[in-house]
């Protein structure tokens, strides 16, 4: 290659990257001014803007006024509230109040220890409690063969009440049993006697009252007496006391009911007197609890 040759090409490839440079430097002054060109119209639409706001402003705050101050076209309907349902009131209700028991014994795991035995050889007769012996006391000055027994349980403190128990007393002449209430020791209670007789000029047939028992001495207390119960079956007694006020009851029915005695407090108890041999009255399911009226 000559030297002509080169200096032609070297002058050809400086042209070329002249004419490049001439082309990016106008498209480039295109864009910046084109940028300029849309600023100052933006520019210019502001500034018209805010002639307009200017010079129309008292008229925009007339029309405001009038708007504000012109009547509504269509007033809002009013509403009738939706009528509340009131809830009925709870009732208030009266706390009941709670049993405790003080004691009880059904007699299926035996005789309880907490029994005092104050007379009598009580045992555990078909699951029930009652005595065996037989033994000799004077009744009126008549010697005879007679079970007799006291048995007492509970708490001298105890006050107010309730005493139930199953009796069965057997269609036997001459078989007595008695619960016992506010006992201060086996000489002075409060007994209520039941008794089946046959000729027994004392009593007729069976019948039932109150006694005080006073260092072993028994006084009939008026107007206690209960006549024609069940004899031969088991039957429930309930007695309540409360205060100096006794209630009776057999079956649930209320026999009976008196006031006034010297005993405030005291434990309970049962006492068992029989001149039958074969059939002994008995008790189960002696149940001391705090139910009251």
């Amino acid at each position: 290659m000559t030297k002509d040759n080169s200096s032609n090409k070297v002058a050809i490839i400086v042209a070329i990257i002249t004419s490049v440079a001439s082309i990016i430097a106008a498209i480039v002054t295109g864009i910046f001014g084109l940028r300029a060109v849309q600023m100052q119209k933006e520019a210019e639409s502001t500034s018209s803007a805010m002639q307009i706001i200017a010079t129309q402003g008292g008229e925009t705050q007339v029309v405001l006024e009038a708007t504000a101050n012109a009547p509504t076209s269509l007033p809002y309907p009013t509403y009738t509230p939706y009528p509340t349902n009131t809830a009925p009131a709870i009732p208030s209700l009266t706390p009941t109040k709670s049993k405790t028991i003080l004691f009880e014994d059904d007699f299926n795991g035996g005789i309880r220890p907490e029994w005092e035995i104050a007379f009598g050889n009580w045992i555990m007769s078909n699951g029930e409690f009652s005595l065996s012996q037989i033994e000799e006391i004077d009744i009126t000055n008549n010697k005879e063969k007679w079970s007799y027994g006291t048995a007492i349980v509970g708490d001298s403190n105890w006050q107010d009440y309730t005493v139930k128990a199953k009796i069965n007393l057997q269609d036997e002449s001459g078989n007595c049993g008695s619960i016992l209430i506010r006992v201060q020791d086996s000489e002075n209670f409060l007994a209520w006697e039941y008794c089946y007789f046959y000729n027994f000029t004392a009593h007729t047939n069976n019948m039932a009252s109150w006694y005080l028992v006073q260092d072993g001495k028994w006084t009939e207390i008026p107007n206690t007496q209960t006549k024609d119960f069940p004899v031969d079956k088991q039957f429930t007694i309930e007695v309540i006391v409360k205060n100096d006020v006794v209630q009776s009851f057999i079956n649930k029915e209320l026999v009976n009911s008196f006031s006034g005695f010297p005993f405030a407090t005291g434990k309970i108890g049962l006492r068992i007197q029989s001149n039958s041999i074969s059939h002994t009255l008995s008790f189960d399911n002696v149940v001391v609890d705090t139910t009251l009226p």
